[in-house]
């Protein structure tokens, strides 16, 4: 979904109604008026999405900054001095779903935005999954994953969910598969699937069943699979399931509410449809900024990766505090400048390497994954296990990260989750590297394995 636009107004000699006009391409938005909150807003004639208009008499003249004319002489536009960075006229893989800071944030926009009461996660997960519920004020309960990444729920959570509760469904390394997708939505009408490690895998429309709705929405995090500081995209799907049960509100007292990080509990504004109060949600964010973020991605792109990680490290632990906002210019701009069948290509033929020469000893089944994460290792015998091999690949300056080290607690040994992050290996295969650099990783492996 794309952000506000300016716009130029024009009057129609025919009628009263006001036409708004792209500046840069000409191209014409109808004009329609939201009579409960007198704001004007810019609709798509194709689509009928809304857009917010930049200048609006209801608002006092102020732009979508929320400035008003005199404060706009400081941010007048600059000509001359010395070239910033280019923008990029390619475009980004995602161009119609939301766009946030960070796939934790987007999480919390998610929660805030269905009402949600309750989530049960997976183990393994992220801390930054339970991090989001424990800011949003909201509990969550865990479920285990099997040795081949699907959930394992218990009699009464195979029976559905409670009111206001919803499923968590990590795509561990991309391999849950569009049948087993539509599955887990015709149990759990209610479902977040986390494609954070399945950055090329499209949001997942389920098939609907007469008499039952279901609702998937899907999360994605950039900077995963690409070279940006931050990131990530949300897609909201299957509105018209929840719609009943949403209490938004009308758009002034429902963006107060999100930016304030309330509950949104105001009365319903029946002239606004879920679409339309969804983009009013989401525009009242604030904008993030990212240049103070990139010294990490500058730095190994000409140095060595050791000598950053410090610098990389620092900038994870930022997003703890990052309120909810929407993506920042530089981030939009660094992914309209990446050729993404190159990188889904390069990351697919990199897997499918991989995976022709270790399948005999991995004891994980894996489909091939297009666009993969990684390739997740795990050797069949129970040694040398997983802290040893990483000691042996560091040697030869392969960096295979501890995934979900949250999991490592004493006393859970025998867990799957624990058995998972331990001895999993997630073996580099992205864009930068080649069949050459595959068999360097697979020789190395297989050398400490002999």
């Amino acid at each position: 979904m794309r952000q506000a636009m300016a716009v130029q107004i024009s009057w129609s000699a025919m009628a009263e109604d006001r036409i708004c006009c792209d500046r840069g391409s000409g191209r014409l938005w109808q004009m329609i008026r939201a009579t409960a909150t007198e704001d004007r807003i810019c609709c798509d004639k194709g689509s009928g999405r809304p857009r917010q208009m930049i200048w609006s008499t209801a608002t006092g003249g102020l732009d979508s900054h929320g400035r008003k004319p005199e404060e706009r002489k400081e941010h007048m536009k600059e000509y001359g001095g010395y070239i910033e960075l280019d923008t990029y006229h390619g475009k980004e893989l995602y161009p119609d779903l939301l766009a946030l800071n960070s796939a934790r944030t987007a999480l919390r926009f998610l929660i805030r935005y269905r009402q949600i009461k309750k989530i049960l996660l997976p183990t393994p997960c992220c801390y930054t999954i339970w991090e989001a519920c424990e800011q949003e004020k909201i509990p969550w309960a865990f479920y285990p994953v099997d040795q081949h990444f699907q959930p394992v729920l218990d009699d009464q959570r195979a029976q559905g969910l409670e009111a206001g509760e919803w499923l968590y469904l990590v795509n561990y390394y991309g391999v849950l598969s569009d049948d087993q997708l539509q599955a887990y939505a015709d149990a759990y009408p209610r479902l977040i699937v986390d494609n954070a490690q399945a950055f090329f895998r499209p949001p997942f429309t389920p098939q609907r069943a007469r008499g039952m709705e279901r609702t998937v929405d899907t999360l994605y995090s950039c900077r995963k699979f690409l070279g940006v500081p931050d990131g990530a995209y949300l897609d909201v799907g299957g509105d018209a399931a929840i719609g009943a049960d949403l209490a938004i509100g009308n758009a002034p007292a429902a963006e107060k509410d999100l930016a304030a990080g309330n509950a949104l509990t105001s009365d319903p504004a029946p002239h606004q449809t879920m679409d339309q109060r969804l983009q009013s949600l989401y525009d009242a964010l604030p904008l993030d900024v990212s240049h103070q973020r990139m010294g990490f991605l500058l730095g190994r792109f000409e140095g060595r990766a050791s000598d950053y990680y410090a610098d990389y490290a620092s900038n994870n632990a930022l997003f703890s505090e990052e309120p909810v906002k929407q993506m920042s210019r530089l981030t939009h701009n660094l992914l309209r400048g990446i050729d993404y069948d190159f990188v889904m290509a390069r990351r697919s033929e990199n897997f499918r390497h991989l995976h022709e020469r270790l399948k005999d000893l991995n004891r994980l089944e894996l489909p091939l994954v297009p666009g993969a994460y990684a390739y997740p290792f795990w050797y069949r015998e129970d040694a040398p296990s997983g802290p040893w091999l990483r000691k042996k690949l560091l040697e030869k300056k392969i960096y295979i990260p501890t995934l979900w080290p949250e999991m490592l607690q004493k006393g859970q040994e025998e867990t799957m989750s624990y058995r998972l992050s331990e001895n999993i290996l997630p073996l580099p295969v992205d864009q930068r590297y080649g069949m050459e650099d595959m068999d360097v990783i697979c020789d190395a492996l297989l050398a400490a394995l002999a």
